[in-house]
């Protein structure tokens, strides 16, 4: 039986000033990198994985690169495999997304950001190939 293993990309930058991210370029913070390393060697110690992937965003790549020295696997990238878009809360603080919610009588997953995208809508993108 096959073991998917699923980590979040480490702490970046919007992450640690509590705001959503600018965009794919943000970076990942010291504390981020920390975090994939440490990640990377709980993998190695627990498992034998046989692929790695990560969405195309720089945070994610990066984790997922030093998860790799680790795990002794090469990075493939899922394009759809990107987080939420966020539209115009880019740059906001998280207090934002809560403050829509308030007034949307929609779940979690039917809340749409102003200019953005559902969860629901994320769920049902179609599976890509990955591209290295």
């Amino acid at each position: 039986m096959a073991t998917l293993i699923l980590i979040r990309h480490g702490q970046s930058l919007g992450n640690a000033e509590r705001r959503f991210t600018h965009g794919p370029e943000e970076p990942l913070t010291d504390q981020g990198r920390d975090e994939a390393r440490a990640a990377g060697r709980l993998v190695a110690a627990h498992y034998a994985p046989v692929a790695l992937y990560a969405s195309p965003f720089d945070r994610a790549q990066e984790t997922a690169r030093l998860i790799g020295e680790s795990i002794g696997l090469e990075l493939e990238t899922v394009e759809n495999l990107r987080e939420q878009y966020f539209g115009e809360l880019h740059g906001q603080p998280y207090d934002s997304f809560a403050a829509l919610a308030e007034d949307a009588p929609t779940t979690r997953w039917q809340r749409r950001p102003p200019g953005g995208e559902t969860l629901r809508e994320v769920a049902e993108r179609p599976a890509t190939q990955s591209s290295s």
